[in-house]
């Protein structure tokens, strides 16, 4: 087998047992966190979709200002069938859940200034599309902003991003030019405290 064989491999195999394990993982934090009061949140959190029906999603779709998803869209992506979907910022630094994780897991103050330690050098957009590729994957979805708020490309709106870590470079500014250059289509998302989710066209 050759070597970018293996690299591949990897990248599947990892992805399919992150998935497999994280059912297990939420349970267990579930009943860890269940028997004390959760610490004060700065937002307030909606039910997920997993506690809803898949009717009781769509009205809550539906009741957004944007309107209704775009059939032929959900189509095209449906057709799609395997993709890559990115989370990732100051928190990989404590492995632990974006946003939730912050003043439960991860005291506030130390939470809120992960982003100034920040800095994965090692970050190369064009390899992460490559191994994408490689695997059979038909899009990435990025997201650009969690509901922690923190902004993975250079924005005047709020100093609570990339270019003001050590890293100091547009992650979705790179990840869009190197999806471009390899004909791999992008969705940038930014998800609300609220839960909803906007994907940019």
């Amino acid at each position: 087998m050759k070597t970018v064989d293996k690299r591949v491999l990897l990248l599947v195999i990892t992805m399919a047992l992150a998935t497999m394990s994280y059912a297990a993982d939420a349970e267990t934090a579930a009943k860890k966190t269940s028997a004390k009061k959760p610490a004060e949140q700065p937002w307030k959190p909606y039910p997920s979709p997993a506690a809803m029906s898949q009717t009781q999603a769509y009205q809550r779709i539906l009741q957004q200002p944007w309107g209704p998803p775009d059939p032929a869209a959900v189509s095209r992506w449906q057709d799609m069938r395997f993709g890559m979907f990115i989370h990732w910022g100051p928190v990989s630094l404590t492995a632990k859940e974006i946003g939730w994780s912050r003043g439960r897991e991860t005291p506030i103050d130390q939470y809120d200034n992960l982003y100034k330690q920040f800095n994965p050098t090692k970050f190369d957009a064009d390899h992460w599309v490559s191994l994408a590729k490689m695997a059979g994957m038909k899009y990435i979805v990025l997201t650009t902003k969690h509901h922690d708020g923190f902004c993975l490309w250079d924005t005047k709106l709020t100093d609570y991003n990339i270019m003001n870590s050590p890293f100091k470079r547009d992650v979705v500014k790179e990840l869009a030019t190197a999806c471009k250059n390899k004909a791999l289509p992008l969705a940038p998302i930014t998800r609300r405290a609220t839960g909803t989710i906007l994907i940019f066209r």
